[in-house]
């Protein structure tokens, strides 16, 4: 599902998180969207599993909660969308971490962040990176901002 702005992909996640069982739900980044689609801002992706009675359920959930346009993909396509979401690899970007906050507090702890991400919604996990190459005074920059960032959000629940 594609959305032109992060905080209406979250807004979305978060309504099908509270409305059917999901086995995963992602948020990507435009970088990282790119990959999917091309001209993608932020993409979302709901998974979902069961007999055929509760998967042909859910999918008509989704299109009432979100809208009929948005797409649903079956078998092969979904296995191979999945995986190529399941394998990407942050490790080869210029500089890369992992952030966990309240799922609640996600969505505006990666806007202050600002960079690039692969957000899983629905627990409040995030790989964060950035695109460019960074000399060592800005990594560690950036590095502090994502702490400082995630520390403050998680505080909240402290």
């Amino acid at each position: 599902m594609r959305y032109e702005r992060a905080a209406d992909a979250f807004a979305a996640a978060r309504t099908l998180n509270d409305a059917i069982p999901l086995s995963h739900l992602e948020i990507l980044s435009p970088a990282v969207a790119a990959s999917f689609e091309p001209t993608a801002k932020f993409l979302l992706f709901a998974g979902f599993s069961g007999s055929s009675p509760e998967i042909d359920y859910q999918a008509e959930k989704i299109r009432t909660l979100l809208g009929a346009d948005h797409k649903i993909l079956e078998d092969g396509d979904a296995l191979r969308q999945y995986q190529h979401l399941r394998d990407i690899d942050f490790h080869a970007k210029p500089l890369s971490a992992q952030i966990a906050v309240p799922p609640a507090r996600l969505a505006t702890t990666l806007d202050s962040c600002a960079s690039e991400f692969r957000a899983h919604a629905g627990l409040g996990v995030a790989q964060v990176f950035l695109v460019d190459e960074v000399s060592t005074r800005s990594s560690r920059e950036a590095v502090a901002r994502w702490r400082e960032v995630a520390s403050s959000a998680a505080a909240i629940y402290a």
